[in-house]
């Protein structure tokens, strides 16, 4: 889920229920839908954590927090900087908050782009 713009590093917190969000420029585009999401985090830096489900999203392109594309869905995901794990399947590759991370499935793990 495409959370608030936090360019500056600056704390969040959220908690939300049914969510549907959609966001498209020149240069990226996503989507997402899920009944229900909480987070936190230090926005614009890796130090961001979330937990949510069931739902699906997809993204494509670049973007100030992501520049990559994947797709999936879950019947719950947990989230912890450049690590993921869902009940669920996710496929894809990109850089999130300055971390490189490839989604294989049911994880979401950091990786080497070379």
């Amino acid at each position: 889920m495409a959370a608030p713009d936090h360019s500056a590093p600056d704390p969040y917190a959220y908690c939300k229920e049914k969510v549907a969000t959609a966001q498209a420029n020149e240069t990226y585009a996503g989507a997402e839908a899920c009944l229900g999401v909480a987070a936190a985090g230090l926005g614009g830096t890796p130090l961001q954590v979330h937990a949510k489900g069931p739902g699906a999203n997809a993204e494509a392109g670049a973007s100030k927090e992501y520049t990559g594309a994947s797709a999936g869905a879950h019947a719950g995901e947990v989230r912890a900087g450049p690590f993921a794990a869902r009940a669920g399947v996710k496929f894809g590759a990109g850089i999130r908050n300055g971390d490189p991370e490839v989604d294989l499935g049911p994880v979401t793990t950091p990786c080497c782009i070379m």
